[in-house]
């Protein structure tokens, strides 16, 4: 339950008291408003649920901000990034070490070929991870351009997950156990 706190108050809660604590400003300067969410809000994965439930929360609250927000003259936009090169990727193989010492065993065994299929997707996802300066481009994009998107879908990866999820659940779910190894 730790980490599905940690997670909701880093990834959504945040958002949130940060942007009521904006918009008088925002409103009285017509900002823009950016959130950074994930393409992982989309594409619910093994083993990160917490992750991507907060993720796909702060989806849901952007969406809503930019119908709430529309006429005020704010607008709300949502990037969904896939794998950036930062430290989530060096976090993210101490947890699976942390997992293989600290999972009793007779779980671990249950759930060993679902483990290493993530690990392994994580390790390819961290090699094609894109620069966060990249990301950085499109924010700065969000905020300044004429006609800002609602989302912004960046990286190829997250682009390929993006329309892996407009496929029945059913065939969806066979996809992703099987790049998982599952």
């Amino acid at each position: 339950m730790d980490e599905w706190r940690r997670q909701f108050e880093v990834n959504l809660f945040g958002h949130v008291a940060m942007t009521r604590a904006l918009i008088p400003a925002l409103r009285a300067g017509h900002g823009r408003i950016v959130n950074i969410g994930s393409i992982g809000g989309r594409q619910a994965l093994p083993f990160v649920a917490p992750y991507g439930a907060s993720k796909h929360a702060l989806h849901g609250f952007s969406d809503s901000l930019r119908l709430e927000l529309r006429g005020q003259g704010i607008h709300v936009a949502l990037l969904e990034p896939g794998a950036i090169a930062t430290e989530i990727w060096r976090k993210g193989e101490q947890s699976f070490a942390q997992a293989d010492a600290e999972i009793p065993a007779e779980l671990l065994a249950r759930y060993r070929k679902g483990l290493d299929g993530t690990r392994r997707g994580a390790q390819r996802a961290a090699r094609g991870a894109i620069p966060a300066a990249k990301v950085a481009g499109v924010v700065e994009h969000a905020l300044t351009a004429r006609r800002p998107k609602a989302r912004y879908v960046v990286g190829a990866d997250a682009r390929a997950q993006a329309l892996i999820e407009r496929l029945p659940a059913g065939a969806r779910d066979r996809l992703l156990r099987l790049a998982l190894g599952m």
